[in-house]
């Protein structure tokens, strides 16, 4: 493991629950908090350096949990020592680093994978599952956002240049959410409120796809937002609840597609209550009243993304078909395209 901070205590708590896997060494640039995660996680070996780390014989994949800003040099470190690599997101700061990764991992046969849990939790596969079944029709419209509020701090890493922002820390779920679901965007439009420190503090973005879907995200260090996303169909609503980082919880609601209505006098009133679609309203109301359908997963959540990691390397893969390399990259590229209308607009 590269880095100590919350996230790896998190994953390290985590990984005791994956069969298979254990947690061998522990890297940090301050070597206290190396020795210090190592005894709080009976880990064998702590090292000052990150090279050090990557040399070690007996480690097969290093999890890489540094700041957003040293993502993709930390990542380069560890496949050019012939290891596979688990990136906490984002990648990185933008497609240019992801690219160079990405290439690197690939051209030294090396298995790559970014650590996005979102895609893991149990709960969201089977909503993807269901989308894309067509439980709700033809998909439409996805709305998702995520935003806690924060106090600004110059000396916190949300407010601080390169790695902070509302877009690299929390925006990337949303995105990636409307990667999973649509794939590349055809067009995106954005703005977004900048911090003095110079990072964006709050954004919203609309992307379309091809055949007039559209996705509309948002994500805030400033504001509490509901953190929560809804894929609208032609036949449905899958509601996933909060938080959307890792959901747990989810709703399907179906709806029936109306016909345009006629001007009626107020004799045909009565007839129209009647009516078969009338009816199938007061079951929505119903549905939305009723509780969802839960899908806990083990520990915090990193478990999940871990064992993934551990069948594909048992499976001689250098890539995961559940949160691939072309998907990761392809999210980069949208925030590129988001940034860059912020660029257009100032």
């Amino acid at each position: 493991m590269l880095g100590t901070g919350a996230v790896a205590g998190r994953f390290a708590e985590d990984l005791a629950l994956v069969e298979g896997a254990r947690l061998q060494a522990v890297a940090s640039r301050a070597y206290a908090r190396a020795e210090g995660f190592a005894a709080r996680f009976r880990v064998p070996r702590a090292y000052e350096s990150y090279e050090r780390l990557v040399h070690d014989g007996e480690v097969d994949v290093v999890y890489v949990a540094t700041p957003n800003d040293l993502h993709a040099e930390h990542c380069l470190i560890v496949i050019e020592a012939g290891k596979a690599v688990l990136c906490e997101k984002p990648f990185a700061l933008n497609a240019s680093e992801g690219r160079a990764i990405i290439e690197c991992a690939r051209r030294r046969g090396v298995f790559c994978m970014e650590a996005m849990w979102m895609r893991f939790s149990p709960a969201l596969r089977e909503v993807l599952e269901l989308a894309r079944e067509g439980a709700i029709g033809e998909l439409r419209l996805l709305s998702a956002e995520l935003g806690f509020s924060h106090k600004p701090d110059l000396c916190s890493r949300l407010f601080s240049r390169p790695g902070g922002g509302a877009l690299l820390d929390l925006g990337v779920y949303p995105l990636s959410l409307a990667q999973a679901l649509f794939g590349r965007p055809t067009r995106v439009a954005s703005l977004a409120t900048v911090h003095a420190s110079g990072v964006d503090e709050q954004f919203g973005a609309v992307l379309e796809y091809p055949g007039g879907r559209q996705a509309i995200v948002a994500a805030s260090v400033r504001s509490q937002l509901a953190n929560a996303a809804a894929i609208h169909g032609t036949g449905g609503i899958l509601q996933v609840a909060a938080p959307l980082y890792f959901p747990h919880r989810y709703r399907l609601v179906r709806v029936p597609t109306n016909r345009p209505m006629r001007r009626a006098s107020r004799g045909a009133m009565a007839r129209i209550r009647q009516q078969k679609w009338l009816r199938s309203l007061a079951e929505v109301r119903r549905l939305l009243r009723a509780g969802g359908v839960t899908r806990r997963a083990p520990g915090n959540g990193y478990a999940s993304e871990a064992a993934e990691v551990v069948r594909c390397l048992r499976g001689g893969l250098l890539e995961s078909p559940k949160m691939t390399l072309d998907d990761t990259l392809a999210v980069l590229e949208s925030m590129d395209a988001i940034r860059q209308q912020w660029l257009q607009g100032s």
